[in-house]
């Protein structure tokens, strides 16, 4: 006695097969859904190594604005010291001869200011870097690179944040379903079906 295909009791084993979509038969709705959960996993830490990487570029904004404008704050010290009545002339030299010998100091620093400055941009660049590809799952070196730049005290704009943001993100990059999340976006990106 043969059944009939349209009764709610036959079961037939190739339905569910047919049923899938192509996407689900290549196995993209798992890679999908493994990708999601490692951009929600990746994404608080990434947003952090973000901000932490807005906090380096204006310190080093700052910095570079800041470090010209040395000279007229020597000279304005300068003033306030040869002008000030209740300190004695022999002291007032003193004073001066002091800023002006501080000042050449400075003035021989400013090389190495700008080659640190170079350096925290890079680290800063680095780290903005890191955040993005972590956020989309891709580049092995530089999220790793960004977060462990973003946690080396003073180099970031904030150390603390750089500190918490980089061990959390490199944290999150062990864990298994950011692990999972990364192959399934590889096998998406470079699968044959794709183009």
């Amino acid at each position: 006695m043969s059944r009939d295909p349209y009764d709610d009791d036959y079961h037939d084993p190739d339905r569910a097969e047919r049923e899938r979509s192509p996407d689900d038969r290549r196995g993209d709705g798992r890679d999908e859904r493994a990708i999601r959960a490692a951009k929600r996993r990746v994404m608080p830490p990434a947003i952090g190594l973000i901000v932490v990487a807005i906090f380096g570029v204006i310190s080093v904004v700052i910095g570079v604005v800041q470090f010209p404008t040395l000279d007229a704050q020597f000279d304005e010290e300068v003033k306030k010291a040869e002008n000030n009545p209740n300190v004695p002339a022999d002291q007032k030299q003193e004073q001066v001869r002091l800023l002006n010998q501080f000042r050449e100091w400075a003035k021989v620093g400013w090389i190495p200011f700008y080659g640190l400055v170079g350096v925290f941009s890079l680290i800063t660049l680095i780290t903005l870097i890191g955040a993005i590809k972590l956020m989309n799952l891709s580049g092995g070196f530089w999220p790793v690179a960004g977060s462990v730049l973003a946690f080396i005290p003073c180099t970031s704009g904030c150390c603390i944040l750089g500190l918490v943001f980089g061990i959390w993100a490199l944290v999150v990059m062990g864990h298994p379903d950011v692990k999972a999340g990364v192959a399934a976006r590889r096998r998406l990106v470079y699968s044959p079906d794709r183009y």
